[in-house]
């Protein structure tokens, strides 16, 4: 994507970039969240990727869901740096946010108001719902269907 891309030019222009696209390691991810065993479709999905690229170091997580597959990447190729960006943004989210709602800078950030889980079609995503339910963010879900 142009927005990866520009990311590649801007901080990692002295390095070799390897990109790799995958609608099907978002499907992993949900599969994973919700307590299936994804590591033998990982390791199909992408070992042959990198034996193409045998000095790869560093792998970014560039999408959203996919630091959630971190701990089996990790497990089946220990030897790679597993980088993702959820701290970055979730601080960049709170920044964004303290600017935008000065006043709510002083609340106790402990304080957590209700998850509300919404969705479109009639089929639950059951992988999410028990994910958040483990940490107890969800109290309330609604299913939209159109």
């Amino acid at each position: 994507r142009p927005y990866t891309q520009d990311l590649i030019e801007q901080f990692a222009p002295h390095c070799e970039v390897q990109c790799l696209g995958s609608r099907y390691l978002v499907e992993l991810a949900e599969a994973y969240i919700g307590g299936d065993d994804v590591s033998d479709a990982l390791f199909e999905h992408l070992n042959s990727w990198l034996m193409q690229h045998p000095k790869m170091q560093m792998i970014v997580l560039g999408c959203t869901h996919f630091p959630l597959l971190r701990v089996p990447l990790e497990v089946l190729w220990p030897n790679i740096q597993w980088l993702d960006s959820g701290q970055a943004v979730a601080a960049q989210a709170k920044r964004v946010y303290d600017i935008n709602h000065p006043t709510s800078a002083h609340l106790n950030r402990q304080t957590h108001a209700p998850l509300h889980l919404f969705w479109t079609g009639s089929k639950e995503p059951l992988g999410v719902v028990q994910f958040l339910s483990k940490i107890g963010l969800v109290q309330t879900k609604q299913a939209f269907t159109f």
